[in-house]
């Protein structure tokens, strides 16, 4: 499967589209792709290294059917080497963070963005949606002290407006806010033709890719002359 944005490829009609799940340990992710792909909450999971998860998947916007690869990285950075490799593959990343970590903005920043800046959003033109999740506690934490100790829905949309990303609230454990709004997002986004790239430039093959960076900087140096 080529990695980079527009949707993968399609095989008897069935779109293949890969997104990598990134975040740090304890954010939730593991929790949210099994709740979407299972159908169940599960709680006390092991902190993953690298899992693959697949499930299939209609579009509600335009009913194409999908046949979803999700793969689960560590949020451990001394497994950066690993996930890493999951980038190439990538259509899509769903950066999430839990919003009763306040430090997990500053982490985005820092760590996380820069990141996939580098191996993601820059070198294969892969779309970010960021997802804050366990949305729930917005609930249960009922007073202003409680309140505070969480990440704001602003706060969130500020920093997905700060990095170029799509925004999204979800949780593992209520249906009313829900882990689909997040992957139906995703497919949103790799359906709108905007974000769509060529398939030359999306082509995992190193040599395509290679040729078609020479193309684009002499057509650049065509047009300046």
């Amino acid at each position: 499967m080529s990695g980079g944005q527009g949707g993968g490829n399609s095989k008897d009609g069935i779109r293949q589209v890969t997104i990598c799940v990134v975040g740090k340990s304890g954010a939730g992710k593991t929790t949210c792709i099994v709740r979407y792909v299972r159908g169940f909450f599960q709680d006390n999971l092991d902190p993953t290294v690298f899992d693959d998860y697949k499930c299939n998947f209609t579009s509600p916007r335009s009913g194409i059917p999908y046949s979803l690869k999700i793969k689960d990285t560590a949020g451990q950075m001394e497994y950066k080497d690993i996930r890493l490799l999951s980038y190439r593959e990538a259509n899509a990343i769903l950066l999430c963070y839990g919003i009763n970590d306040k430090n997990s903005l500053d982490d985005i920043r820092r760590d996380w963005y820069p990141e996939l800046n580098q191996y993601a959003t820059n070198a294969l033109k892969v779309p970010i949606t960021l997802a804050a999740l366990k949305c729930d506690l917005r609930l249960e934490y009922t007073t202003p002290e409680d309140q505070s100790k969480l990440i704001s829905t602003k706060e969130g949309k500020a920093l997905a407006k700060e990095i170029g990303a799509q925004y999204v609230e979800c949780s593992s454990k209520s249906d009313s806010i829900g882990v689909d709004s997040a992957f139906v997002k995703i497919l949103t986004l790799l359906e709108t033709p905007n974000n769509r790239r060529s398939q030359e430039e999306s082509s995992s093959n190193p040599i395509v890719a290679f040729f078609a960076s020479i193309r684009r900087f002499f057509q650049s140096r065509m047009t300046r002359s």
